[in-house]
């Protein structure tokens, strides 16, 4: 019984670990690309 309950507590924060890991992921990606984006503007200014 204590380890079936383990194992569903375990599952939950994986899957919330896997999500928010994407998530930054996607962020730095954004960041990354204003970055690129504003430096092209001011270059060519």
């Amino acid at each position: 019984m204590t380890r079936q309950i383990k194992f569903r507590k375990l599952l939950p924060d994986r899957h919330k670990k896997g999500r928010s890991i994407t998530w930054l992921a996607g962020m730095a990606i954004a960041i990354l690309w204003l970055i690129k984006y504003l430096f092209t503007i001011a270059t060519t200014q």
